[in-house]
């Protein structure tokens, strides 16, 4: 007994295979493209959180010990320090950096400070950080020293 197979059942055709893997590279370049976007987005995120959160440090520092404390921001290096550690803490390389503050406390070697009082009280200013996946701002309120995260309205 013979057996008739249609040459459907046997298998796969060149074309139908190359659409597929072209389906296949596409899906995975859509997936990329949104994973890498997504983890520039954290990246961001964290170096903000981590400027505010030195900051509120340096003001908690400069309230307990009764002294001023400084945070000191390197915009070129990406990095910045607090006056009452030695540690210099680096930033990502993808971020751009700007310090908005008193004119007294800018170092013409790309360096800004923000300096706390022992009352809570600071030199105010604004620092700005940027990357591919948006613009945020940290403001230091000069009266009450208090830290707020921005988003950016509209990114430049």
């Amino acid at each position: 007994m013979t057996q008739f197979t249609n040459r459907r059942e046997q298998g796969f055709t060149l074309i139908e295979m190359i659409l597929v893997l072209v389906i296949a590279g596409l899906a995975i370049g859509v997936v990329a493209s949104n994973f890498s976007t997504g983890f520039a987005g954290v990246r961001l995120k964290s170096a903000v959180n981590d400027i505010a959160s030195a900051l509120r440090y340096t003001r908690g520092q400069a309230i307990s010990k009764g002294k001023e404390a400084v945070f000191t921001l390197d915009v070129d290096k990406r990095s910045y320090t607090i006056s009452t550690r030695s540690k210099v803490h680096m930033l990502p390389e993808i971020l751009d950096l700007t310090v908005n503050t008193a004119q007294s406390e800018i170092n013409g070697d790309g360096k800004g400070s923000i300096r706390f009082f022992a009352d809570g009280s600071s030199t105010g200013g604004r620092v700005e950080i940027k990357s591919d996946a948006g613009k945020r701002f940290v403001d230091i309120n000069w009266l009450t020293g208090q830290i707020l995260i921005q988003v950016a309205e509209n990114d430049d």
